[in-house]
């Protein structure tokens, strides 16, 4: 499987490289609105950590956006399975594909590893979001997000 495709518009997705981290850290701020170092996202890059996938999008050589996801296992399942857990494209860069083609390099990437579904989180009000999961085969299940702070303020 090619580490990198072309999309219309100048746009084409590719695996994260260790010189994206500056930029993976701006995005994610703008994104989660968490500050991450440059070097934090350098050392997860660098560690050879094999359990995140993580791809940019990027238009005219400009990195614009991006996506993660983790390939997961359990003893209660037969197989892995996938989770899509941040995709952003910068404003200015929506609708011209970046986003579909994150989602389906992210798609191929987990099935190679051995997923066989991959699971979307996103925001009940992010209605575009939504749109553009059910327009790739996404079906909307009935789940509730609970989470817990287990570090004392």
């Amino acid at each position: 499987m090619s580490k990198e495709f072309q999309m219309n518009q100048g746009a084409h997705v590719r695996v994260a490289q260790l010189d994206d981290a500056e930029v993976l850290a701006v995005l994610s701020y703008e994104f989660n609105h968490v500050q991450v170092t440059s070097d934090h996202v350098l050392s997860r890059l660098s560690s050879g950590f094999h359990t995140e996938i993580v791809v940019v999008g990027e238009v005219d050589g400009q990195v614009v956006g991006f996506a993660c996801a983790q390939v997961l296992e359990s003893i209660c399942y037969a197989k892995p399975w996938a989770e899509l857990t941040e995709l952003y494209v910068q404003e200015r860069y929506r609708r011209r594909g970046v986003g579909r083609g994150l989602v389906r390099m992210v798609e191929q990437m987990a099935r190679r590893e051995g997923a066989t579904d991959l699971l979307v989180h996103t925001n009940n009000v992010n209605i575009a979001g939504q749109a553009l999961y059910q327009s790739m085969g996404y079906a909307m299940q009935s789940h509730v997000s609970l989470q817990k702070g287990l570090i004392p303020p």
